[in-house]
């Protein structure tokens, strides 16, 4: 065999992977993946539903190791609860392939209302109190995986690592902590984002969970957007639809914004959300890992 033809360049190939080759002539010849092209993620997954998720939460794509050369994917949870099953019988006409009513072709547009913004706004922050003994503080209003944490010192910001790059402190979620203990006495301030929306406490609980703490206050006006979604999209149930609350937070579906490019390997994804458990959604292609051979 000196050539060869793709019919199918296949994906997530990885360099040196052994083609199979049908078994003719002296039957010794191997073909191997000499190179391979990086791609793009072309839609997500959702593999577990999970509970308590919001429209717009957003998605963190962590690429492979090997990856340094890349335009970082977006995305966000779009549609939360669910939509109208078909009927079973429905179901029964082998030309029927969808189990949801999905919205036409035409419909690119939705209501989205306004928000209430604050005039000037405001850095989230809270104080914490050293006693010269403990190391690890849990913060009671900012989080790590929604917060830019700054920690301030006696009015002057403490970078987490030292001259020498050593750890001064680190944060994870809402722990926050020290390598040294911080003196008694010394003021330390911790600061997060800027807030301009009026933030909700709670307003309702499931059980011990309050669950709108956090979110924002909308307005009953609204004004006509036109959407980035895909022309597959689901009729939105409101959320009193549902039995319970879980139900009505499960995500249903999780919108590319931008696909990136510079991939060789699928990435990991995780959501970032204020109060979402549970869920598990897993990165798609059409292109990474398309294959270059060597006979």
């Amino acid at each position: 065999m000196v050539t060869s033809t793709l019919n199918n360049d296949g994906i997530l190939n990885s360099t040196l992977d052994t083609l199979s080759v049908e078994s003719l002539g002296s039957g010794v010849s191997e073909v191997v993946v000499e190179d391979i092209l990086t791609g793009s993620v072309s839609d997500i997954i959702v593999d577990d539903v999970g509970q308590q998720y919001e429209v717009g939460d957003a998605i963190t794509f962590t690429s492979d190791s090997n990856d340094t050369d890349i335009s970082t994917a977006t995305g966000i949870v779009s549609v939360v609860g669910g939509g109208i099953l078909q009927e079973t019988g429905t179901l029964d006409d082998s030309s029927v392939t969808a189990e949801n009513i999905i919205l036409e072709s035409g419909t690119d547009s939705g209501l989205v209302p306004f928000e209430i913004i604050l005039e000037d706004g405001n850095l989230v922050q809270e104080d914490i109190i050293p006693d010269s003994s403990t190391k690890v503080f849990t913060l009671s209003s900012l989080n790590s995986t929604t917060d830019d944490i700054r920690v301030f010192r006696d009015n002057i910001q403490l970078n987490s690592t030292d001259a020498a790059g050593d750890t001064v402190w680190s944060v994870s979620g809402a722990t926050l902590t020290f390598t040294t203990e911080p003196t008694a006495g010394i003021p330390h301030v911790i600061k997060g984002n800027v807030a301009n929306k009026l933030l909700l406490n709670r307003t309702a609980t499931d059980g011990l969970v309050a669950v709108d703490a956090g979110n924002n206050l909308l307005t009953d006006i609204t004004q006509e957007e036109n959407d980035t979604y895909t022309n597959s999209d689901l009729f939105v149930l409101e959320e009193n639809t549902f039995a319970t609350q879980n139900e009505a937070t499960s995500i249903r579906k999780v919108q590319v914004t931008d696909g990136g490019n510079g991939y060789s390997k699928l990435p990991n994804l995780s959501i970032t959300s204020l109060s979402g458990t549970g869920a598990s959604i897993l990165a798609n292609t059409t292109d990474i890992g398309l294959s270059l051979i060597h006979i």
